[in-house]
């Protein structure tokens, strides 16, 4: 058989899990496991999992095949075995990660790291790794706490070739495509930008017909976008619900947003007590280990409400979960105000400070040496690795949001889309589906800072008539009980000074007042018994997650490496 990535040399086994949305399915003499959907290029339609292995396996040689997946769109993880050859292919957001280890001369690979770690009979821990999650929830690059186990990169193809592993960048988030010479011209733009947003919902309501669709409804942008769009190309059977503190202004927005469209709304109240005791359940346990990567924190926002929702209610099985996630960074929303565009080569000290300033300070300790300098260290080296072999030049912004991509955004972000698994329910991102990410990928800088280009775009529009007289995230203090409380704390705000009072609000308020309670997934005593000053709840659910593993920061073997 002379398909190129079938290799004789190798010894390599694939440790398949049937769990979540994967398929296990044969096909002449291979073995495919299969995650997730792909859109047929120019169509609204998806691929058939036969059609699409056996597209795959005309190809005769890397190259061929990088342009296969360079055109197919949509959210998956391939696996092809055949003997002892494998070939994983994973999409541009790793929606479904594969791990892998090296035991005793064989390679396992696994759709869940659990099942390596267990195989494993010498559990080596990496302190680079669990320094990085400590700082910032997540790892640098594509490692994992475990030194032994590897997380498979996203947007490539890795195959075996003369027994050792090779990987194909097939596709990537590479922004500042545009011509730099060009003049931006909006009303171009807003055109194309309107074409992209109707390629990504026709064929969302194409392929799905009359299914029902659950949105979680905020008052942001993303997710008004996604109710507008679906509705703007005939979908009628569709929910919406919102989450959070009675009484909260997301939920109200929300509310009226529905309302005026005549679509059926849900109000799920949460609080501290009821996430807190959720936290102690079995079914957080379990969700736990079902979204582990040993590469960062779980994500796990919605499920507290959700699973709320289903003691006393039912979500048919058949029902599709469409979010927003994440118009607020691909549309940059996320980049530094202090960041200025820049044509120039990179400057990488200045971009290697905002970058671990924003995403590795979860507690003021780690932007200081000696751990900043261990942090910066990685991120030069995962950074040459990420743009290794382009032949662009990339600008501070390009970097930034590159990198965020990279980690935080397909690290932390997508991994909450496993809530919707773990309920045994679809989902679709279309805001991370190609017409969107080439859209922005092309878009001036300066169009893209404060999401300048997006807000206007999405107003001038205004489908559904949703936009321009109804508040976009409007934020109002609750409970009411705690205003009194905070209003007297802020009072001595002019004595301490602004950064002063933020970590007064974050230590002892924002446990009661964050809309999703997120703070309580950890004890109450975890805010205010700390002595260093956290950033956000992520801080305190980074150490509770590593001390799920028996890590510390306390751990002697940590302190040693920092300080080495």
């Amino acid at each position: 058989m002379n398909i190129f990535w079938i290799d004789k040399h190798n010894s390599s086994l694939f440790l398949f899990k049937k769990y979540g949305h994967w398929k296990e399915i044969k096909y002449k003499s291979f073995s495919i496991f299969f995650s997730g959907f792909c859109y047929k290029k120019a169509k609204n339609s998806n691929w058939n999992i036969t059609e699409l292995i056996e597209e795959i396996l005309k190809k005769k040689n890397k190259l061929e095949l990088e342009k296969l997946f360079r055109e197919i769109d949509g959210h998956y993880t391939i696996v092809i075995k055949y003997e002892k050859s494998i070939l994983v292919i994973s999409d541009w957001i790793n929606s479904n990660p594969i791990y892998y280890a090296c035991i005793d001369n064989t390679f396992l690979f696994s759709n869940c790291p659990i099942v390596i770690k267990n195989r494993l009979i010498n559990k080596k821990n990496d302190y680079q790794a669990i320094l990085e999650v400590l700082a910032g929830g997540y790892t640098l690059g594509d490692k994992t706490i475990y030194s032994q186990i590897t997380k498979f990169s996203p947007g490539t193809i890795g195959y075996f070739e003369k027994g050792k592993p090779k990987k194909i960048k097939h596709t990537m988030y590479s922004p500042g495509r545009y011509n730099k010479k060009d003049l931006v011209n909006y009303t171009r733009k807003k055109k194309k930008f309107t074409n992209a947003l109707d390629q990504i919902f026709s064929r969302l309501v194409e392929s799905n017909h009359d299914r029902k669709i659950f949105i979680p409804l905020s008052a942001g942008l993303d997710s008004r976008l996604i109710l507008s769009g679906v509705l703007r190309h005939g979908h009628k059977n569709i929910t919406c619900y919102s989450y959070g503190l009675k009484g909260n202004t997301d939920t109200k927005i929300a509310k009226q947003i529905a309302n005026k469209l005549n679509i059926p709304f849900i109000e799920i109240v949460t609080n501290p007590k009821l996430v807190r005791r959720f936290s102690k359940t079995s079914s957080f346990e379990n969700y736990q280990k079902f979204c582990e990567t040993y590469s960062s924190v779980p994500f796990s926002q919605d499920l507290p409400a959700l699973h709320h929702f289903l003691k006393s209610n039912k979500i048919p099985q058949e029902t599709l979960f469409v979010n927003g996630n994440t118009g607020d960074f691909i549309s940059g929303g996320h980049i530094p105000k202090s960041l200025k565009i820049s044509n120039n080569n990179l400057k990488i000290e200045g971009i290697k400070t905002l970058f671990l300033d924003k995403h590795f300070s979860l507690w003021n300790k780690y932007k200081d040496i000696p751990y900043r300098s261990k942090l910066e260290k990685e991120f030069e080296i995962t950074l040459k690795s990420l743009i290794l072999g382009s032949e662009r030049i990339f600008n501070l912004v390009n970097i930034f949001e590159m990198m965020e991509w990279y980690h935080r955004q397909v690290k932390f972000v997508i991994s909450g889309q496993k809530v919707y698994e773990f309920l045994n329910r679809e989902w679709r991102l279309p805001l991370w589906e190609f017409p969107i990410k080439n859209f922005f990928e092309q878009l001036n800088d300066s169009y893209k800072v404060d999401q300048f280009f997006y807000r206007k775009c999405l107003m001038d529009i205004n489908w559904q008539g949703i936009w321009r007289n109804l508040p976009i995230n409007q934020k109002n203090i609750y409970p009411i009980w705690i205003r009194p409380i905070r209003y007297y704390l802020k009072s001595i705000y002019f004595l301490i000074g602004k950064e002063k009072w933020y970590d007064i609000e974050k230590k002892y308020i924002n446990y009661w007042t964050s809309n999703t309670s997120s703070y309580s997934l950890v004890p109450y005593s975890d805010s205010i018994f700390k002595k260093d000053v956290f950033k956000n709840p992520i801080s305190l659910r980074s150490i509770r997650y590593l001390e799920r593993h028996g890590l510390s920061e306390k751990d002697n073997s940590l302190k040693n490496f920092i300080e080495n």
